[in-house]
């Protein structure tokens, strides 16, 4: 059986579920509700539950939301917000094949029914709704003239494995966030390995308070090193998860989940104070220390806490500012200009640099530059390409651009992601002032990066 929306259903058949949409009308409707075919979760869960008791009919569940929709409504205000949501209702009940009803869970998060061709394999339906979810996404764009507005899309098919309404929502907006990782993905279908890895995420968010305890968190630095004398202007503090029986938990398998979820705090708070109190140690010592570099997440900016939090840093150890640096990346500039102002101000206020971090990664903008009080710019490696030992013409223009750009600024500039001995000469005949990679030195425990530090002061 193959349906497109409400419209199709015999009038008796209409009269039926509206005696259901009454019974069942368990949150209370908004005007954005009311648009035709959307229907309060309770309705739409009970809907769903009784379509699943057809053993006829071939179903999949879809969890969508709108890439960047909280930037939108802050940039451009919640009217284009509100209308970008119900152009996103009409495109989904208009593009998606074999659509059936809808319901808002929250904010720009629907789940939608459709209905699938019985007679064609799931892998023909799941590409007939790909292709809907790709015409949504162009369609929204073509409208706002934005190419951030996408589309971020869960598909769960429904069938034997799928116990009831609750799992299908569940393994639905599993799939939409594995979608959500990558920007160039719209659309995601629910497998068993993905529940797999989110109980292994769900685990390690378990595991994180005593890891803290216990100092399987481990904090790590990479030099950053002048170009032009080879001594070590600073040094990035980097987070490792080292288990009691030696084995490593990598950043990439829990640092975009905890920044997610909110965990990702616990752990920047725990960095911070290590590094405040090694360089207070290092002082108090009479040994060498040199500035080093944090990065904020993004979670951060939802809140003034980080400031409060730093400044009882200064007050406990009472080290220097000129000791400390914070990293934002590009995409946090850009997602939260505002508040991302707002905390560098508070910061710069503290005496403490700023930089920039990942540029060029993203949705760069040259004239946020301006506006923007950093004091280094970080040039990603993304400019360097994928040839290490090579460097093509246009890339040198454009990373010279950049490096000449910074400095008229009044920035420094670090590149980052440097490999090879052709890449670090053709930085330093540039004037990019300092060098981070491979090619000096990975990141490694504390111990290790401060003898690199005194052996190249010595060199120098």
């Amino acid at each position: 059986m193959r349906g497109y929306g409400l419209e199709n259903i015999g009038r008796e058949e209409i009269a039926g579920k509206e005696q259901i949409f009454n019974k069942y009308e368990l949150v209370k409707e908004t005007a954005m509700d009311r648009l035709k075919g959307i229907y309060p979760y309770g309705t739409f869960m009970h809907m769903l539950e009784e379509d699943m008791k057809s053993e006829d009919k071939k179903m999949a569940l879809v969890y969508a939301d709108i890439r960047n929709f909280r930037y939108i409504n802050e940039r451009f205000g919640y009217e284009i917000g509100d209308r970008l949501l119900r152009m996103f209702y009409r495109l989904i009940r208009k593009c998606l094949k074999g659509f059936q009803y809808l319901s808002r869970v929250y904010s720009d998060n629907i789940v939608a029914v459709c209905y699938m061709d019985n007679e064609a394999a799931d892998e023909e339906n799941l590409i007939l709704l790909q292709e809907g979810i790709n015409d949504i996404a162009l369609k929204l764009q073509t409208k706002f003239m934005n190419k951030k507005v996408s589309i971020c899309a869960g598909v769960c098919v429904i069938d034997a494995d799928v116990a009831d309404a609750q799992t299908a929502v569940y393994n639905a907006n599993l799939a939409r966030k594995e979608a959500k990782k990558t920007k160039s993905i719209t659309m995601v279908v629910y497998e068993k390995n993905i529940k797999a890895n989110y109980n292994y995420k769900m685990k390690l968010a378990s595991d994180l308070p005593l890891a803290i305890k216990n100092k399987e968190i481990k904090v790590y630095y990479q030099p950053k090193v002048q170009s032009t004398t080879g001594r070590v202007a600073g040094g990035e503090a980097l987070v490792r998860w080292q288990k009691q029986d030696g084995s490593f938990v990598y950043p990439d398998e829990f640092i975009p989940y905890f920044e997610e979820s909110g965990l990702i705090v616990d752990i920047d708070y725990y960095v911070y104070n290590e590094v405040f109190k090694s360089i207070k140690a290092r002082l108090e010592a009479g040994l060498m220390a040199v500035p080093v570099s944090m990065n904020i997440s993004r979670v951060h900016l939802e809140s003034s806490e980080i400031i409060l939090y730093i400044k009882g840093l200064f007050q406990k150890y009472g080290i220097p500012p000129e000791y400390i640096e914070f990293e934002l990346t590009e995409s946090v500039y850009m997602e939260n200009y505002d508040n991302a102002i707002k905390l560098i101000r508070e910061l710069k206020r503290m005496g403490v640099k700023i930089s920039m971090d990942d540029f060029g990664s993203g949705y760069s903008s040259l004239n946020m530059l301006n506006n923007i009080p950093i004091d280094v710019l970080k040039i990603d490696k993304v400019f360097l390409g994928n040839n290490s030992k090579m460097l093509g013409s246009s890339q040198k223009i454009i990373i010279q651009s950049v490096v000449e750009m910074a400095s008229k600024l009044h920035m420094r500039t670090v590149c980052e992601g440097v490999e090879s001995s052709e890449q670090n000469a053709f930085l330093t005949s540039i004037g990019c002032d300092m060098i981070q990679g491979y090619y000096y030195e990975r990141p490694v425990p504390e111990n290790s990066f401060y003898e690199y530090v005194v052996k190249h002061e010595k060199i120098s």
